[in-house]
């Protein structure tokens, strides 16, 4: 711009005005529009971002349980049998600790001890990374939660219950009970589950985190259908449940804390049996849609529907039922 000076001995000069710009801006309906825009992307990229994510955290998953596997069969080339999942209170993951690069935290557990003795207090507060399932926004990853669980049968009491592959040793023959070597899974390592996840405890009462209570007690283990039909009724949830049981602490070997059944498909509530906990129901969950992943003996994971037909999931379940296992 150009000053013009209007008087010599004052010098007081001014803008001249044919000097002047215009100045041009975004009016109120150019920034609305504009604000409007980016709503619309957002919306678009951030489903996509968070399906991408989602994957990532799948993708991990599906590698811890497929670590775990690995661990199984490092133990039974070793010790000729799999691990049980139940000793001296110990579970199965106490077990493979020298197998997930963890011998140090291994060497810390006197196992001639039981889990529950008050020496092994401080290992409820003790995190192991591979047994978290990053998509589970309920394991905090702070306390030694876990979001995987061995399979330990598929019955509905006596008759299935320990007929899994992770078993209580000190049962001997009863209910199942023993050490289990890799040729006595008759049914096939790629037809029976070895490992599962769950979705942990975390306080409130989410219906896949919760342990209710079936009433009264359920004999027949022909009632599978029917126990998981009345444990998933709005009547369980008139008793008292427990929110803090599923997947809490990772030592402990018992349901339902690291083991579970096959009594119910995937992503259905947890329920005792009239207070009778071995002879209850705990399935698999996730958040992974209406599928969980499950890692067969054999070392593949794959993916279950929630809606896979009752049959053959108890089907996998057992480890020599001589069941006709269809596609899963």
């Amino acid at each position: 711009m150009k000053w013009k000076c209007c008087s010599p001995r004052r010098r007081k000069c001014t803008l001249s005005s044919d000097m002047l710009v215009p100045r041009r801006g975004f009016s109120i309906q150019e920034l609305l529009v504009s604000i409007t825009v980016i709503a619309i992307l957002m919306a678009l990229i951030l489903p996509a971002v968070q399906q991408a994510r989602e994957s990532a955290r799948r993708t991990q998953c599906v590698s811890n349980l497929r670590q775990l596997g690995i661990a199984m069969h490092s133990y039974a080339d070793v010790y000729q049998f799999v691990p049980p999942g139940n000793t001296n209170g110990y579970s199965a993951f106490v077990l493979l600790l020298p197998f997930l690069e963890q011998s140090s935290l291994y060497a810390e557990f006197d196992l001639a001890s039981l889990a529950q003795d008050s020496s092994n207090s401080r290992f409820h507060r003790t995190p192991l990374a591979i047994l978290n399932c990053p998509s589970d926004p309920g394991n905090k990853g702070s306390i030694a939660q876990n979001n995987y669980v061995a399979n330990a049968g598929s019955g509905l009491h006596e008759s299935g219950q320990f007929r899994g592959v992770f078993t209580i040793p000190a049962l001997g023959g009863q209910r199942g009970g023993g050490w289990i070597r890799f040729d006595s899974i008759t049914d096939g390592l790629s037809n029976t589950a070895g490992f599962a996840e769950i979705l942990v405890s975390d306080g409130s009462r989410h219906n896949l985190r919760i342990v209710g209570s079936v009433k009264p007690a359920f004999r027949d283990s022909g009632q599978s259908a029917e126990f998981t039909q009345k444990c998933d009724s709005p009547e369980t949830l008139t008793r008292r449940v427990s929110t803090g049981d599923r997947g809490f602490p990772w030592i402990d070997g018992n349901h339902p804390t690291t083991l579970y059944n096959h009594v119910a498909p995937p992503n259905h509530r947890a329920c005792t049996n009239d207070g009778s906990v071995p002879d209850g129901s705990f399935p698999v969950s996730s958040t992974h849609g209406l599928t969980a992943n499950v890692c067969l003996v054999d070392g593949s994971v794959r993916g279950i529907s929630s809606h896979i037909d009752q049959k053959t999931w108890q089907a996998i379940g057992t480890r020599a039922g001589a069941e006709v296992v269809s596609e899963f």
